[in-house]
């Protein structure tokens, strides 16, 4: 992560010293050690509700959101994603932090947790589902998700995911094949017909196209 200056704030700098206490005391140690191929620059192996609950502690506020974030920690990073208010928060700022994630769980926590929430959610999915990194892409797709969970999916957008769906499901990566079945079997539960259609369209031997139908339909 890119270190950043921040202006000394009395308040958030008190938060951030109670949000460490916590998260250290809530420490994992097997869990931490079975993470550490995630890359994070510090990982205390905190659960996922543990630090919720944590988070539901304090207000949301960008300053100490955008503090949680540029630590490179897991557990404060995705802290990160349940304080940062959606107001304050430019689509520029959600570029520079997709760019930051390097790994599938902090593209689902930011995913689930904030960019769902985000006005321009549909245009920063559209984006992001033509990128060629693997954690760029796994965010369009898992975000497209989301918002077709909520019925919130753009329906000018969604022509895109198919697009890129028909060659991304023979992706090498399992982050990105994942991530395209994860869509499609959500838009199958919204729009059975549409995937039926994308899946006779699609250049794969008959026994591929079986395999994929099972899975997402």
């Amino acid at each position: 992560m890119n270190s950043e200056f921040f202006p000394y704030n009395e308040e958030i700098e008190n938060q951030l010293i109670q949000l460490k206490k916590l998260i250290r005391l809530s420490m994992n140690g097997v869990a931490s050690e079975s993470m550490q191929q995630l890359g994070y620059k510090v990982n205390y192996g905190v659960s996922l509700p543990r630090i919720k609950e944590i988070a539901g502690r304090f207000s949301k506020n960008h300053a100490l959101a955008q503090r949680l974030w540029s630590s490179g920690g897991r557990e404060m990073m995705i802290m990160a994603t349940l304080l940062q208010p959606e107001k304050s928060f430019p689509e520029k700022t959600a570029l520079e932090w997709v760019s930051q994630c390097n790994n599938i769980e902090l593209v689902e926590q930011c995913c689930r947790n904030f960019f769902v929430r985000l006005p321009y959610a549909n245009d920063l999915a559209a984006k992001m589902v033509v990128q060629e990194d693997k954690y760029k892409k796994a965010t369009g797709y898992i975000l497209c998700s989301l918002l077709l969970m909520q019925d919130r999916a753009g329906e000018r957008e969604l022509p895109l995911f198919f697009e890129y769906a028909a060659k991304d499901i023979l992706n090498e990566s399992y982050v990105v094949y994942s991530s395209v079945v994860r869509f499609l079997k959500q838009a199958g539960r919204v729009n059975r017909g549409a995937v039926l259609d994308f899946l006779s369209s699609i250049s794969l031997d008959e026994e591929k196209v079986r395999c994929v139908r099972e899975v997402v339909l």
